[in-house]
């Protein structure tokens, strides 16, 4: 578990499903393309809830307007068709 700054070059795609109970935040597909796992801080954890409400909105907002979801590797965009529109595989810091 890395406990050092995780800079917002390196978070586009966190998990939503991060473990705020236990204070860890897992990114997905950082730096390098790997997945890393840190410590959450308490003073940011309220913040990143509203974030991700924001962006769980924009997601459904989306689908309603018939987006056709995220790009995901391919042996898994093969084996789960419908994956691209689930909210677990949504980018939740979108580069603009």
């Amino acid at each position: 578990m890395s406990t050092g700054p995780i800079g917002f070059s390196n978070t586009f795609k966190t998990d939503p499903q991060s473990r705020f109970a236990n204070n860890l935040l897992i990114i997905r597909a950082g730096k390098g393309e790997k997945d890393r796992t840190t410590i959450l801080p308490d003073k940011i954890k309220e913040s990143l809830k509203a974030h991700l409400q924001r962006m769980k909105k924009l997601h459904d907002q989306d689908l309603a307007k018939g987006y056709k979801g995220t790009t995901l590797p391919d042996a898994l965009e093969k084996k789960y068709p419908n994956a691209n529109k689930e909210w677990a595989w949504q980018w939740v810091f979108p580069k603009d």
